[in-house]
């Protein structure tokens, strides 16, 4: 490890993001991202790459070089959703950010290791990992199920309804 550069000891097991309070944007580093869109084609789905502005984020590890944005099909409880996440050059496992967090009307029990989304009316399981974070799986989505793709994000990006679909050839149409 040398100064400025950017480090990561922490590992999540395969779909799953670690819930971080302390995360004032979604990340993923551009190897994890690798592993989702494994897990996505396997579902039939697949991420979206949009032309987004980027933060650069600070704070884990030293600074760490922004490369692009996507959006995320996931579905937590089996609930569909979108995450809109920066990925990062660096070796950063998924990070869910406290306005996503909030954005679901979330609410954390330490002790009994769940989460709870109100949004979605569903709790899961937090898995505790060796280093005391928690995280959860982000796919639970039914193979074969049409992914709805939320109005906002249709007139933002000017994505069609099969915009996640991994037979879909050209999802994101703005140019």
């Amino acid at each position: 490890w040398r100064p400025g550069e950017a480090w990561s000891f922490l590992t999540t097991p395969s779909g799953e993001a670690i819930v971080d309070i302390g995360a004032t944007q979604d990340l993923i580093g551009i190897e994890a991202l690798g592993e989702f869109e494994k897990i996505l084609a396997k579902i039939g789905l697949k991420p979206i790459k949009v032309d987004a502005p980027l933060t650069i984020p600070s704070g884990i590890g030293g600074q760490a070089k922004a490369i692009g944005v996507v959006l995320l099909p996931i579905s937590p409880g089996g609930c569909a959703g979108v995450l809109e996440v920066t990925v990062l050059a660096e070796p950063i496992p998924p990070l869910l950010s406290v306005g996503f967090l909030d954005f679901l009307l979330s609410t954390i029990s330490l002790p009994e290791n769940t989460i709870h989304f109100d949004k979605l009316k569903c709790t899961l399981p937090l898995k505790r990992l060796a280093t005391g974070h928690r995280s959860i799986n982000l796919f639970q989505w039914q193979n074969g199920e049409s992914f709805p793709v939320p109005d906002e994000l249709k007139t933002k990006y000017q994505l069609n309804d099969q915009a996640f679909d991994a037979m879909s050839p050209s999802a994101y149409t703005k140019k």
